[in-house]
C-alpha cells in the first residue's frame, strides 16, 4: 500500500495510490490477473480520499434478496469500483470511516483476487466486529444477502 498525506491550504488530504501494485494477502495462493480486473476501476495514482466522493451501492439483485458474488460483479460492470488500495489505506486509517459503514460490509471491487490452488475469484471486504476494523474476502460462488455496498467513486 503506497500512500501519504499531503497538506492541503492548510488542510490534510489523504493521497491513496492507486495505481501502485495491490497488497495479496497470501502471496502462495493468491494472485491478482488483469483480465479478472473490471476495466472501469478506480486506478488513479493520486485518489484523495474524501467521503463525500463516495457512494455504497448496491445492485437491484442486492436489494431484491440473495444474489450469487458473480452476479455482483457482472452487475458493476463500468462502475468505477474502489481498489483493495483503499481498503488496506482505511484500515491504516480507520478515522477516516464514517459511522454507517460499522454496519455494513463495503466491498471493494477494484481488485479481484484469483485463487491458484481452487481457481476461484474472489472480492475483499472491510467491516467492523466487536468495534475493531477487519477484511476478509468472499469467493464468486457464495450467496450473499444483507448490506453489503460497493465503494464506488462518484461521478464528478
Amino acid at each position: 500500500m503506497s500512500s501519504n498525506s499531503e497538506n492541503r491550504g492548510g488542510r490534510v488530504g489523504h493521497i491513496i495510490d492507486c495505481s501502485a501494485s495491490a497488497f495479496i494477502p497470501y502471496p502462495d495462493e493468491w494472485i491478482i490477473l488483469e483480465s479478472d480486473q473490471i476495466a472501469s476501476r478506480i486506478t488513479a495514482a493520486h485518489l484523495v480520499w474524501n467521503i463525500n466522493n463516495i457512494d455504497f451501492v448496491m445492485t437491484k439483485k442486492q436489494k431484491d434478496g440473495p444474489v450469487l458474488v458473480e452476479q455482483i460483479y457482472k452487475d458493476l460492470m463500468g462502475q468505477r469500483v474502489l481498489p483493495a488500495h483503499v481498503l488496506d489505506y482505511l484500515l491504516a486509517n480507520s478515522f477516516l470511516l464514517p459511522k454507517r459503514c460499522e454496519f455494513q460490509y463495503t466491498y471493494f471491487w477494484g481488485t479481484i483476487y484469483h485463487h491458484r490452488i481452487n481457481n476461484g475469484r474472489l472480492v475483499r471486504y472491510l467491516y467492523s466486529f466487536n468495534g475493531e476494523w477487519k477484511w476478509d474476502y468472499a469467493n464468486f460462488v457464495l450467496q450473499c444477502s444483507g448490506v453489503m455496498p460497493a465503494a464506488i467513486l462518484k461521478v464528478e
